[in-house]
């Protein structure tokens, strides 16, 4: 993306909006790239029941996360937790929520098969 056309001159006492509208430029070339795959995500798939009950069941402590994505919530040792195949873990009930409207991680966007995509 091309930096903004200011007339502003280099050593002049604006120096710092300018600064500011560059780093507001590039930001915004980023939110872009966000929105573009927040829109993707959106095109909601659940995740196939059968691909959804093979998910891996960790034990608390044995995950890398410390807390759910989904809920906020940090995992106790009485929670049932869930694995993706990426390694993203999860609360049972907050992912097979998740899942049953769209087949994608909620941390780094990796694609359950859909129930059209099972063998």
């Amino acid at each position: 993306m091309e930096p903004l056309r200011t007339s502003l001159k280099p050593g002049s006492c604006d120096d710092g909006r300018r600064k500011m509208m560059e780093d507001y430029a590039a930001g915004h070339a980023d939110h872009l790239e966000f929105l573009a795959r927040e829109l993707e995500m959106r095109k909601l798939v659940p995740t196939a029941a059968s691909a959804a009950a093979l998910l891996a069941t960790p034990r608390v402590g044995d995950t890398r996360e410390t807390s759910c994505h989904v809920c906020q919530d940090d995992f106790e040792e009485e929670d049932k937790l869930r694995a993706m195949p990426c390694a993203h873990t999860f609360h049972q009930r907050c992912i097979f929520r998740v899942l049953s409207v769209n087949r994608l991680c909620p941390v780094c966007g990796y694609q359950l098969p859909a129930d059209d995509e099972m063998p």
